[in-house]
């Protein structure tokens, strides 16, 4: 007879999160070999993979939705007063909301997550960005992003996990840019 393991809690695995553009939407699809789906098998029971691929978005319209794709940090900034009277913020790693700190450990936050596992989230540990496709259309073209923009958006993306003062802030998240393979002007 097996080992009763009801009472048992598994933990969640950790996160690799996946944003992009169609070909991340679609790349959740094994049957056209999809990127997403293959990391998915590759790292089954490692890690979990979240597909977030938003078919026609560009960088630009990625900004508008990427808060409500990030998961929440755990470690919560707060604002201090300085003796210039400039606030500045500083991490600390004990003022952490009460869905976050469970047993004086932390969890990340998910947006929109529901309650299925509660207290049990995984840390997010790889983010990949992949936007480019629709921000090199012709310039004529509404989804076009110059260049200047899009640099700047990918480092905004960066940034929200990078930068002490970010809700999102995840210094241990491994960061991958993938970007649109070179375009040829002419096809012979």
């Amino acid at each position: 007879m097996p080992p009763d393991t009801s009472a048992y809690v598994y933990p969640m695995y950790d996160v690799m999160l996946a944003f992009g553009d169609s070909i991340t939407q679609y790349g959740g699809d094994p049957q056209i070999g999809g990127y997403v789906a293959y990391l998915s098998e590759q790292y089954q029971r490692q890690m979990d993979v979240l597909n977030r691929g938003f078919s026609g978005y560009n960088t630009t319209g990625a900004r508008q939705v990427i808060h409500n794709v990030l998961p929440k940090s755990p470690i919560k900034p707060e604002p201090f007063l300085t003796t210039t009277g400039i606030y500045k913020w500083i991490t600390n790693t004990t003022t952490l909301s009460t869905s976050a700190q469970i047993n004086n450990d932390t969890h990340t936050i998910w947006p929109d997550r529901d309650d299925t596992f509660p207290n049990q989230t995984g840390a997010l540990r790889v983010c990949i960005f992949f936007f480019g496709t629709n921000d090199a259309t012709v310039e004529t073209w509404h989804q076009h992003t110059p260049l200047d923009e899009y640099g700047d958006n990918l480092r905004y993306f960066a940034s929200l996990l990078q930068s002490p003062s970010s809700e999102h802030y995840s210094p241990d998240t491994k960061i991958m840019f993938i970007t649109p393979p070179p375009v040829g002007d002419r096809m012979d």
